[in-house]
C-alpha cells in the first residue's frame, strides 16, 4: 500500500497553458504561475538542479527550478524578476525558470506561440 501512495504522491499533473498564464506544476510540491506577457524566451535545455519542487539554483541567483525530480528539460526567461514562493515559504525574485516537460521541443514551440499571441493582445 505504501508503494501505491508513493507513486500517487510523485505523479505529475500536466502543466497548463492558456491565453494569459503558464501554470507549471510539480505534483505535490507546489506550482508556479507565470504570466505569458512577462516571458521573453523559452528553449529546450536539459539540466539538473538538486532537489524537487520549487527551489533556487545554486549556480544562478536569478534562477529557480520547478520540477518533481532534479532533471529539467526547459528554460524560460522573463523580462523582469518574478516573485517565486519556494517550498520553504521564502520568496525570491527569478528571471530564469528551469522546468520539465515530456516533450521539450513541442512544449517550447507551444509556449513560444502563446507568447506571440499574448504580445498581440496587449
Amino acid at each position: 500500500m505504501a508503494a501505491v501512495g508513493f507513486c500517487a504522491m510523485t505523479a505529475r499533473a500536466p502543466h497548463l497553458l492558456d491565453g494569459r498564464f503558464l501554470l507549471l506544476r510539480t505534483g505535490p510540491f507546489r506550482e508556479l504561475s507565470v504570466p505569458l506577457d512577462t516571458i521573453v524566451s523559452v528553449r529546450a535545455a536539459h539540466d539538473a538542479t538538486v532537489g524537487h519542487g520549487l527551489r533556487r539554483r545554486a549556480a544562478d541567483e536569478e534562477a529557480v527550478a520547478c520540477s518533481v525530480s532534479s532533471a529539467t528539460t526547459l528554460t524560460l526567461e522573463t523580462a523582469e524578476p518574478l516573485p517565486v514562493r519556494l517550498r520553504d515559504g521564502g520568496i525570491v525574485p527569478a528571471r530564469r525558470i528551469h522546468f520539465t516537460a515530456d516533450r521539450p521541443a513541442d512544449a517550447a514551440r507551444l509556449i513560444g506561440e502563446a507568447i506571440g499571441g499574448a504580445a498581440q493582445n496587449r
